[in-house]
This record gives structure tokens, sequence and C-alpha cells, in this order.
């Protein structure tokens, strides 16, 4: 018998101080046909690479590894491609972030004070360099300020993969709810 099936990185990956991974790791290819007894084949799930261990990675890593092997089965080849990159971390401040409003109703509109905010982002130095400020998201919804009690909301912030959120200022914004 034989079947497709995902092909899973066993890796232990340590990054030099101040490196880190800014991509997804990907296996090329990403999955196997493997060959074999039939409940052999059909209880098998996936298949790992053999474990494998790289210290103070740098930089774009590309490496061939090996499946692990397995006795009663066979693969259509036996090795991958595993690529991915790493940079050195960096912080960076984006200014004037403006603030969208979801949700409010058209009799109703919600200012914001102040209506937009600095943002600090942390990643993969390469990476952040062409980030701009559109790359950021910041928004509260009219549900928040319907909600809340202390006179100011958080804002909500989506950011790019492989950045981390750092800092907002201000972390709470003031509004007024007015009517059309």
């Amino acid at each position: 018998a034989s079947k497709r099936v995902k092909i899973i990185p066993a890796l232990d990956l340590n990054y030099r101080t101040n490196y880190d991974i800014v991509s997804k790791i990907n296996l090329i290819p990403d999955s196997v046909e493997i060959y074999g007894p039939g409940s052999v084949v059909e209880s098998t799930e996936f298949v790992e690479t053999v474990n494998k261990s790289f210290n103070n990675i740098e930089k774009k890593f590309s490496e061939n590894i090996s499946l692990e092997k397995d006795k009663s089965l066979s693969y259509e080849f036996n090795d991958v491609r595993i690529e991915f990159d790493v940079q050195k971390i960096a912080d960076k401040s984006f200014e004037r972030i403006p603030i969208g409003i979801r949700g409010a109703p058209s009799s109703r509109k919600l200012i914001l004070f102040p209506p937009n905010l600095t943002v600090v982002l942390r990643g993969g130095i390469k990476n952040l360099a062409t980030l701009t400020e559109s790359d950021i998201n910041a928004f509260v919804t009219f549900q928040q300020a319907l909600e809340d009690t202390a006179g100011t909301i958080e804002p909500i912030i989506e950011i790019p993969d492989y950045t981390t959120l750092i800092n907002i200022k201000p972390l709470k914004l003031e509004y007024i709810i007015k009517q059309l």
C-alpha cells in the first residue's frame, strides 16, 4: 500500500545571541509518498526528519536532512531540504499609526484622543527595514466604548508575522461618543 504523508522537522535550533528566526520553516518537499504493509501505511500520519541540532545560526539557513528510517516502510525519497531565515533582532518605532474604528452605527461617531499611536516592534533587522506604518493595523471597536466604565479603551494592534509588539503609546485612549 502507499499514501502521501506530511513531513515534520525534528530540529533543535539555537541562534547566535541577538538573532532569531524571522520566517516560516520551509520543507522542500513538505510531504512524501510512503510504501509498505497496508496496516502500517494506514496508521502512519507523518514522517519525521532525523533529530538534528544546529547551533549559533545567524543567517539564512538551508540544509538537506534525512528522513527518519522506519524498517517497515520505504519512501519515494530519503531526504528533504529545510530552509528558513535568521536575522539580527532589532527594535523599530513607528509613529503616527492611525487608529481605525470598527462597528460604529451610522447614527453615532466615536472620536478618539489621540487619534494616532506610536508602536515599537521587534523583529529581524532586514524585515523591519522594509516595514512602513501601513503594515501595522490599529483599531478600536465601538463595542469597547459601550462596555467601558473607566473612560478609556485599549487599542487592538495587528502586526506583521515574525515581529513582536514591544510598546504602544498611549496604552489607553480617551474617547467621546457623538450622536449624529
